[in-house]
């Protein structure tokens, strides 16, 4: 579970501020759907990262998409 609590740290840090910004508390929504809610940010952060670094490497060997 380690490594499962690892790639969950974005999403939890996201949804606990998006919580405060609602004015919500974090005791009150049930501990299964906050770790949902954490882990769809947490994928949507990760695939973020994931395109940004790809498009960085494809930069970097001049593989830039051709614009018509």
């Amino acid at each position: 579970m380690k490594q499962f609590e690892t790639f969950l740290i974005p999403g939890e840090f996201a949804l606990r501020f998006i919580l405060k910004f609602l004015q919500i508390d974090v005791a009150i929504i049930d501990p299964a759907l906050f770790v949902v809610f954490a882990g769809f940010l947490s994928w949507l952060i990760w695939m973020a990262i994931i395109r940004g670094i790809w498009a960085i490497t494809l930069r970097i060997f001049g593989f830039e998409p051709r614009r018509y």
